[in-house]
């Protein structure tokens, strides 16, 4: 579970599930080899609130993301390098999480317990 910073008057946070490889990536490569299990996605699609891969490059040191937020119909053997996790979508990926957690009306107004 991972919580942003810098809000004031509320809590928004996402679930994050992070693959390693330390396999050479190849110059013209479109994937990062990481290997998903079909069921830890369809699991986290369950979750209460945005749910993301992250796949790590240790040999180049860098990151990419996918949410996963819809079932798949087998494993993922790899994921896009559409979307390194670099400033410009750390700062979209911070945005849509936030614009998520806004949407959601999670007060509870009508308790039992109201006093």
């Amino acid at each position: 579970m991972v919580e942003l910073i810098g809000l004031t008057n509320r809590s928004s946070y996402c679930f994050v599930q992070v693959k390693t490889t330390i396999k050479k990536v190849k110059p013209n490569a479109k994937t990062l080899k990481v290997g998903i299990k079909k069921v830890d996605i369809d699991r986290m699609v369950g979750y209460p609130g945005p749910t993301y891969i992250v796949g790590i490059d240790e040999n180049a040191e860098t990151a990419y993301i996918i949410s996963a937020n819809k079932t798949v119909s087998k494993d993922l053997p790899s994921i896009p390098l559409s979307y390194p996790l670099d400033g410009t979508n750390l700062a979209k990926l911070w945005k849509e999480v936030d614009d998520y957690w806004k949407r959601q009306n999670l007060a509870l107004k009508n308790s039992v317990f109201s006093i």
